[in-house]
């Protein structure tokens, strides 16, 4: 008898051992990998459910990004819409509900969705979660130029290249064009559609 219970002793052990060690795996090392996967459902919601940040033009005035709300299962989830269509694409880029970003979008995604370490924003994204209110992410204000950059794109119609102007003092860049260009509302319909009048590519303007 007391073999027996000593057998089922050991063994409640062994499954207790498993269990922290199962546990342990998916809280820590795996659960990395599950955020980051494409299929997770809740880090998709978790990332529209940030009001992201708007970007604009160096004047401060033209949106280049921003965000329209949509009521998903009775939930408020911000997606993006690019008013100025393909001219600042190549710069900008886009951030998609599929999760895939590019450009200014995806390095400055912790910026503009205020997950990054700056005080700050810390302290922000903090207070809007204590008061159940929706989190902010930060506005962002390129150098580019819209007058300079519509002037760059028009000259690559029907061609194949690029144009980058910088302010020679600061180093800021002011003018980010390519051709063929993309309108990055139409991405998530259709991924390759780009924007383009034909022409051989050619050397960088």
């Amino acid at each position: 008898m007391n073999k027996q219970v000593s057998q089922i002793g050991v063994a409640a052990l062994v499954l207790l051992a498993a269990l922290i060690v199962a546990t342990t795996y998916w809280q820590t090392w795996a659960n990395a990998g599950l955020a980051e996967r494409q299929d997770n459902a809740i880090r998709l919601v978790a990332q529209f459910s940030v009001k992201r940040g708007t970007i604009y033009a160096a004047d401060h005035r033209t949106v280049l990004a921003r965000n329209v709300a949509k009521k998903v299962n009775g939930q408020t989830l911000y997606f993006r819409r690019y008013p100025t269509g393909p001219l600042f694409s190549a710069a900008v880029g886009y951030s998609t509900q599929s999760r895939n970003q590019t450009g200014i979008e995806e390095a400055y995604n912790d910026f503009l969705t205020g997950s990054n370490s700056n005080l700050d924003t810390v302290f922000n994204t903090t207070l809007d979660k204590l008061k159940g209110t929706t989190v902010r992410g930060n506005d962002l204000v390129l150098s580019l130029r819209p007058g300079a950059q519509a002037i760059a794109l028009r000259a690559l119609r029907g061609k194949c290249g690029a144009v980058v102007a910088m302010d020679p003092t600061t180093g800021a860049v002011q003018v980010l064009a390519s051709s063929p260009a993309y309108n990055p509302n139409l991405i998530e319909k259709h991924f390759n559609v780009a924007l383009h009048q034909g022409g051989k590519c050619g050397a960088l303007v």
